[in-house]
């Protein structure tokens, strides 16, 4: 009887995990079918990784690394990940307060009495876009951002710019800020940027591919990123001085979601740092973003630079992580990050149909009523409206300048970009949808 019993137990135990692979199976076949869907319609270019229980469960790239050279995208290939760069600032500056090295009250004084508000700002509102200190990006054009800028250039830029505000009186979104705690992680180490980011995070975790700064000549696993008109256009490439500290990081996905495991099961710091890092103030905690998904909270940042836009998060709930990188974005990828996250976890999801609006004809004296700088309390940068013959542009802060397109009385899209701008003239403000996320200007 002993032996039936045992025997039995060992079929439902092959049955329950039959049944786990089956449905595993089936998950990754739906994801596949997604990023061909995705791809088979020119809805995008880009590179995914999923983590489950800290170990790879998926990955796939589409499109092409380099378009004029017909090379394929691998999961191999870096992308540069813009602002998901400050999750790797805030956790290194958090490695220096374990250390003792460093308090989250400390004053920026100590370190650049010469920023305006220097004595009131602290490490912790710095970490958290809380100091005031204005974004030097602002009023940058495109051409600039192509060519190198030295630490006093920048600095100097920042030393230039307003206060916005009292300082820990509301959360705005500045570069700055990581500018500045990337220098003083510097000051106080005497090590640079990258030798730091290698000796305490990159060489322990075996992040062989990730690096700081420009795209080395000849390096083929590098990919470019590009806007999608007619074609795929090349995007010019910034210089990468230009994001020092905020932005200034290049990965594939697999390493992000490897620092993204190690960060959030207490390897890299401790699990105590962890949570004070995941403390959200108005939506932001120190270094990094929460984002709701079903019953459950992912911790994480967005990145945009050029025409790379990356998303990275750790859903604790299920155990999971996610990194996608787009290098030609189209289908928004805050949509594609829905798509995988309901699939992986076997939630319901209908592919899109990707059916675009009609344009329509607007005169140019409707569409010099939207003309205007806006400005926005919950977005980074300004936005700048403008005609150009017989065509509405549209221009943010550092950016260059791109056609919208009429769909409807005051709405308006930039398609490549998933960008939906819609105009009151009565109120004079504009909203923008992208990626997901909503933001409300107004008209300066």
């Amino acid at each position: 009887m002993i032996r039936i019993l045992k025997n039995w137990c060992l079929v439902l135990i092959s049955l329950v995990i039959l049944e786990q692979l089956t449905a595993q199976d089936k998950s990754l076949a739906k994801l596949d079918s997604l990023f061909s869907h995705i791809e088979s319609n020119n809805q995008g270019m880009g590179s995914l990784s999923l983590f489950k229980a800290g170990k790879p469960y998926y990955e796939r790239a589409i499109g092409y690394a380099d378009v004029s050279q017909e090379l394929r995208a691998t999961p191999d290939h870096k992308y540069k990940i813009g602002s998901v760069s400050k999750m790797f600032t805030a956790t290194m500056i958090m490695q220096l307060v374990e250390e003792g090295m460093l308090r989250l009250d400390d004053r920026l004084y100590e370190f650049y009495p010469e920023i305006k508000n220097a004595e009131l700002i602290t490490i912790s509102m710095l970490l958290q876009h809380r100091s005031g200190i204005e974004e030097y990006l602002k009023d940058v054009q495109p051409i600039q951002l192509a060519n190198p800028i030295s630490r006093q250039q920048l600095l100097t830029r920042i030393k230039q710019g307003s206060a916005q505000f009292k300082p820990d009186s509301k959360y705005v979104y500045s570069n700055s800020n990581y500018a500045l705690l990337a220098w003083i992680l510097e000051d106080i180490t005497n090590q640079s940027y990258a030798e730091l980011l290698a000796e305490h995070i990159t060489t322990p975790l075996g992040l062989a591919s990730v690096m700081v700064g420009n795209r080395k000549s000849g390096d083929q696993n590098f990919a470019y990123s590009y806007l999608k008109t007619e074609q795929w256009d090349l995007s010019v490439p910034w210089d990468m001085s230009w994001a020092f500290g905020a932005g200034e990081i290049s990965a594939t996905p697999s390493d992000v979601n490897i620092f993204l495991n190690a960060l959030y099961n207490g390897k890299i710091v401790r699990m105590e740092s962890v949570q004070q890092m995941k403390d959200m103030n108005e939506g932001y905690g120190l270094g990094m973003f929460a984002v709701p998904f079903s019953t459950s909270y992912g911790y994480g940042h967005n990145g945009r630079i050029e025409d790379f836009s990356t998303s990275a998060y750790y859903f604790e709930d299920f155990d999971l992580s996610l990194c996608y990188i787009s290098n030609g974005e189209v289908m928004p990828t805050n949509e594609i990050l829905i798509a995988v996250l309901s699939l992986a976890n076997g939630l319901p999801y209908e592919f899109p149909e990707f059916k675009e609006k009609k344009a329509i004809a607007v005169s140019v004296e409707t569409l010099e009523t939207y003309v205007g700088n806006y400005i926005s309390a919950t977005f980074p940068l300004d936005v700048k409206i403008f005609v150009e013959g017989t065509s509405l542009m549209a221009q943010a802060t550092g950016q260059g300048s791109f056609t919208l397109t009429a769909v409807g009385d005051g709405e308006f899209v930039f398609v490549s970009a998933g960008i939906e701008m819609t105009f009151d003239v009565d109120s004079g403000s504009m909203t923008l949808k992208q990626a997901g996320m909503t933001n409300v200007f107004k008209k300066e």
